[in-house]
């Protein structure tokens, strides 16, 4: 991978751990791992590279699939519900 690509990806790494998701491009996928196919090894690194930027070690990656052709990334622990936070007001 190259050096830009790496800062890109950790850059959205950071993203997901401070506002608890991002978007990745299917198509930026592919091209920062010089991949002509997504395999285990790709969806292996992602999740490690995420636990080196997460601040809590039990966070999970969670990967979701668009209609857009994005990737959704979201912090396990990163995001309430609205009623999480309507409860907490009371």
């Amino acid at each position: 991978m190259l050096k830009r690509h790496e800062d890109a990806l950790m850059q959205r790494f950071d993203a997901v751990a401070q506002r608890g998701f991002a978007q990745i491009a299917w198509w930026e996928l592919y091209l920062w791992y010089g991949a002509s196919r997504i395999s285990k090894t790709i969806w292996r690194d992602l999740r490690d590279r995420f636990a080196e930027v997460a601040s809590d070690d039990g966070a999970e990656l969670h990967i979701y699939d668009q209609a857009d052709d994005t990737l959704l990334l979201i912090h396990s622990d990163g995001l309430k519900k609205i009623s999480d936070r309507l409860g907490e007001s009371e």
